[in-house]
């Protein structure tokens, strides 16, 4: 008889979010310990499971979870903050983590990349990746150098295989199709950034899908996404700032004045640029004093 094919790994992470939502800890910690048997350097699986040992009391096995999920993913800005609060809770320094991080390959990796020393980051990243096959983030920080060197083929290699490993990653999904982007591979790139916004409610992510479809020739499609984040929280400068500059690409220069006033409303720092833009506009719109009047606010704050 033929053997039965094991799911992947991230599909026994996926159920065990479900598990937990309805606080089966128990039938969670199960799955999560199924997926870490078949990629033990699946960091998805030990930070759930570190929930779940929350749930349960158990602060030293969340620590630990928590921590093997820092070592695949050193730049883990989350895992920090779920770490602090534990290590309190047992009596540690809130910097403990930085043992975590001293000898582990993958920081040495990304230090090198920060000290700009990119051969030898490079490197370090292919040894890492070698006795380290099953974690994604490996192949998303490698990309991410290869994407700073303009070496986008390799780059998109490396993405997909991150991808793998979370195919409805919204980070995933978004390094794939800004590098399809970069290859000129426009149909495809946007494909990838649909289903992007599909799996992820990040409003980053549907900020970037807005730019990328104004950079990728689309600029009635940026409209729509810019639309979409204005209808979801009203008041965002930048939102208005995007879609104005989309309506004033395509000759809607009223919109486009509505817009960039809007943006000016609710800019935080104003911003001589939007005035410039505006500046722009007036002017199509034969409104010159008022134009003028943009330009000279625009110099004054440039100053």
């Amino acid at each position: 008889s033929s053997k039965k094919k094991s799911c992947p790994p991230i599909v026994y992470v996926k159920r065990a979010e479900a598990w937990l939502s309805k606080r089966r800890v128990r039938e969670a910690i199960t799955d999560l310990d199924k997926a870490l048997t078949l990629n033990p350097e699946l960091k998805q699986a030990y930070e759930w499971r570190a929930e779940c040992r929350k749930m349960s009391g158990d602060v030293p096995g969340a620590i630990k979870d928590m921590e093997q999920a820092l070592a695949l993913d050193p730049l883990g800005d989350a895992i920090l903050l779920d770490l602090r609060p534990l290590y309190m809770k047992a009596g540690k320094s809130r910097e403990e983590y930085r043992k975590v991080l001293k000898n582990n390959p993958l920081s040495r990796a990304i230090a090198l990349e920060t000290a700009r020393k990119n051969k030898e980051a490079l490197a370090a990243y292919n040894t890492y990746i070698k006795s380290h096959p099953g974690n994604a983030f490996g192949y998303a920080y490698r990309g991410n150098l290869e994407y700073y060197l303009k070496d986008y083929k390799s780059a998109l290699t490396d993405y997909e295989k991150s991808l793998e490993f979370n195919p409805s990653g919204g980070r995933e999904l978004f390094f794939v199709a800004n590098t399809l982007g970069a290859l000129g591979r426009k149909q495809e790139a946007i494909d990838y950034y649909e289903r992007m916004v599909r799996v992820s409610d990040n409003m980053g992510f549907r900020f970037k899908y807005a730019k990328a479809l104004r950079d990728l020739g689309e600029p009635e499609k940026s409209i729509d996404q810019y639309s979409k984040i204005i209808s979801l929280g009203k008041g965002n400068a930048d939102a208005y700032r995007g879609r104005a500059d989309c309506y004033r690409e395509t000759g809607q220069y009223q919109r486009a004045l509505t817009d960039y006033t809007r943006a000016i409303e609710f800019d935080i720092d104003e911003s001589p640029d939007t005035y410039r833009k505006r500046a722009m506009v007036y002017d199509k719109l034969g409104k010159k004093g008022l134009a003028a009047a943009d330009r000279k606010k625009a110099a004054r704050l440039s100053r």
